[in-house]
């Protein structure tokens, strides 16, 4: 079943050839905007890379706790080397020291995405491999269009990599917090998914981080610009707008005149206050920048409404520390 992805961030994709010149022309046409890349004609260095990669472990089994889980989650972001983890392997079938299926094999990160390329006498080995599972797909060294076919395999091997590791998470830490069926939520609702999708491709968003403060997503650009997408549904909106209320009630007077289509707008579910945070703690809202924090609510109709707002630059950049994508690869 199709959903969303609890995050998702450019990782490293690995080549092994024996044959240098192949890896050359491979790395002259791959799209270096969506990973970063790392090439070995030795199998036995590749894997010891590939084994030595600190996978995101948000789901491990000492991590009790599915509020944990989340709040892992969230904190991969602050990871500078979070672009150097590994999530798919591309790998020559036959080389001398040891071939493909062997190397694939060998990796024990079974989260990891794993690619054949093999040529027309081994593409029987190949489809044989996948339907054991041993791997995830192959490539076809005479496929006419290899340029597309190679880099659509780097961007769907990304998005599986992060799909099964949602796939966890979503099964036990969503519903153990929610006491409800994840599949009826937004996570699974094809339309918010297409809203999704379509904001992701806008904003050219690159990577994003599901957070349970905002119930919506963190977002980062290539440059490592901020933005937030508060999403609530109609029980979590009426817990935010007495929050929101509670909030002006302090702030200023409610039956000053001057607010009072401000007020009308919050208790129509207009707008409400999109509390900022980073981390775990609260940006302070005072009597000089609420203002800030109150925004329009857009109404998405999926099987539920979802009332959502995307906001960019939301301020608190400043009190984040984080590496971005373009940085990570001007650092290699």
């Amino acid at each position: 079943m199709n959903s969303l992805l609890c995050c998702y961030f450019p990782t490293k994709v690995i080549f092994v050839d024996d044959d240098e010149g192949v890896l050359k022309s491979i790395n002259s046409f791959i799209n270096h905007d969506i990973a970063n890349y790392d090439f070995f004609t030795d199998p036995y260095k590749a894997l010891e890379v590939i084994n030595s990669s600190i996978p995101t472990d948000f789901i491990t089994s000492s991590i009790s706790s599915p509020e944990a889980k989340i709040y892992e989650l969230y904190k991969a972001m602050h990871n500078a080397k979070r672009h150097e983890e590994v999530s798919t392997v591309i790998v020559d079938f036959q080389m001398p020291a040891m071939n493909g299926l062997e190397f694939c094999e060998k990796i024990k990160n079974p989260y990891v995405r794993k690619i054949l390329h093999t040529g027309v006498a081994d593409e029987n080995v190949a489809i044989r491999a996948f339907n054991k599972g041993i791997i995830d797909g192959y490539i076809k060294k005479q496929d006419f269009d290899k340029e597309k076919v190679v880099n659509d395999f780097i961007h769907t091997s990304q998005l599986a990599y992060f799909k099964t590791l949602t796939d966890v998470l979503v099964g036990s830490a969503f519903k153990e917090i929610n006491s409800i069926n994840p599949e009826e939520t937004a996570f699974y609702d094809p339309v918010f998914i297409q809203y999704f999708d379509e904001l992701v491709k806008k904003h050219s968003i690159c990577e994003y981080y599901i957070n349970e403060v905002v119930g919506g997503f963190i977002c980062l650009s290539r440059k490592g610009e901020l933005s937030t997408l508060y999403a609530f549904t109609a029980e979590t909106l009426e817990d935010n707008q007495i929050n929101t209320h509670a909030t002006l009630r302090d702030l200023i007077d409610l039956e000053n005149s001057d607010y009072a289509a401000l007020i009308k707008d919050i208790e129509e579910d207009r707008k409400t206050m999109c509390f900022p945070f980073y981390g775990k703690g609260w940006v302070d809202i005072n009597s000089h920048n609420w203002k800030n924090y109150v925004h329009t609510l857009e109404v998405i109709e999926g099987n539920h409404p979802y009332y959502v707002a995307y906001i960019p630059h939301p301020g608190f950049e400043k009190d984040l520390n984080l590496c971005s994508f373009e940085h990570s690869q001007q650092a290699r």
